[in-house]
């Protein structure tokens, strides 16, 4: 993987001080990874150019491999990572359990009405009377009022999981 690469200028001068020549340096960095089983080695290599004012040109090279990590159970050997596991010997003990399921209803359906109103009349000899009469109230109830209720519920459910805000936001960002 090539690294950086920097270039610097040199000014040679003579004896008085008069510039004589510029040395170019020129200095390449690249990266080689070496994957092992177990690990994974860099080796920079730095190569070197140098261009002297006459035009010759120098090369050098080095190579500096970064040294090989420690093993880590070598500094916690009691850390749950470097604990030595086995298998237990003999057979594993196994139990079979019959389990039975039974769906509830979560439909429309179920409940009932309660008893009808009735009050003792004292007039008539302690008969009772019906005064009020919970079949045909129930029977509505749960024809029209259940399902509209049921209906704005899953509404205002699905309002509450999408993020809706009655009248929008103001300031244009989302939910």
């Amino acid at each position: 993987m090539p690294g950086p690469s920097v270039t610097t200028q040199k000014t040679t001068r003579d004896a008085q001080g008069n510039p004589t020549g510029v040395t170019n340096v020129t200095n390449n960095t690249t990266y080689n990874f070496n994957y092992g089983p177990n690990t994974v080695t860099v080796t920079t290599v730095t190569t070197t150019n140098t261009t002297n004012p006459d035009g010759t040109t120098e090369t050098t090279t080095e190579e500096e491999q970064e040294e090989e990590p420690r093993d880590a159970c070598e500094d916690k050997p009691d850390s749950i990572a470097c604990a030595e596991l086995d298998t237990p010997e003999g057979e594993v003990p196994t139990e079979n359990k019959t389990i039975t399921y039974a769906p509830e209803e979560m439909g429309l359906g179920g409940g009932s009405c309660p008893a009808d109103l009735t009050m003792s009349v004292m007039s008539r000899g302690g008969q009772s009377m019906k005064v009020w009469d919970w079949a045909q109230s129930c029977a509505k109830i749960t024809t029209y009022v259940r399902p509209l209720v049921l209906t704005l519920a899953s509404i205002t459910a699905l309002f509450l999981v999408v993020g809706y805000k009655p009248g929008g936001d103001t300031d244009g960002a989302p939910g």
